[in-house]
């Protein structure tokens, strides 16, 4: 799409006039291939755990970054889910992104890290309940994207801090993206909502449209945003 209505969407045109998008796909190949082929469920990394436990594999990428790790929300099993790793970084595809967003990404504006689910907006911090410094303004840009998102698809997200909207947890690349300088720093928990009867990780591939659809519609909320605020 970015590609292909390039000059024939305005608003996707003024947004990569003004900003350079960078797309990772994937962030966990290996343990997308398995949740895939084996376990439907499954969320770490497929890397063995040789100094602590050769029976458990695996570690939660999105605690396996380096600012504030290990301090909550986190687990010291190999076996458990949230299990951040031996140390900051043991990941191959934690320690890759933290070097392309270090030396590849110049001035960076917006960083979205996007899961699933719950229909959530999510700013830093994770590892603590205290505000960011540049909270209002976050809170501000975020809220224009989750109208976006509505006026879109009749979709309504929430927003706050995770560890206002889920819980602590540290480790994270919100909470990294934040501690470098980045002004707007979200993770967003797609669709459905986190309810008894909600579809939670099995989601039809009817909504995957629409799904995108709406997302696209907030991160240019959030670039018009940014060059307002910002001044681009």
């Amino acid at each position: 799409m970015l590609v292909v209505d390039f000059g024939q969407n305005p608003l996707l045109t003024k947004s990569l006039d003004k900003f350079d998008w960078y797309i990772i796909p994937q962030v966990n190949p290996d343990g997308y291939e398995y949740s895939r082929n084996t376990d439907r469920l499954w969320r770490k990394t497929r890397s063995v755990n040789k100094t602590v436990s050769m029976w458990c594999t695996g570690v939660d990428a999105n605690r396996n970054w380096g600012y504030r790790w290990g301090e909550a929300g986190i687990n010291r099993s190999p076996c458990s889910n949230i299990y951040a790793g031996s140390h900051p970084y043991s990941e191959p595809e934690i320690a890759g992104l933290k070097d392309f967003f270090t030396w590849e990404v110049a001035n960076p504006q917006i960083y979205v890290s996007l899961h699933s689910y719950g229909q959530l907006f999510l700013s830093p911090w994770g590892y603590t309940s205290q505000h960011t410094d540049n909270y209002l303004d976050q809170r501000n840009a975020a809220q224009e994207a989750v109208i976006a998102m509505r006026n879109k698809t009749g979709v309504s997200y929430n927003f706050g801090t995770i560890s206002e909207l889920m819980y602590p947890a540290s480790g994270t690349s919100i909470d990294y993206m934040q501690h470098r300088g980045v002004p707007y720093i979200y993770g967003v928990e797609l669709r459905p909502q986190d309810t008894a009867h909600s579809f939670q990780f099995h989601l039809p591939t009817h909504y995957i449209a629409p799904t995108g659809d709406e997302m696209l519609a907030a991160l240019f909320a959030m670039g018009d945003h940014a060059v307002r605020i910002q001044r681009l």
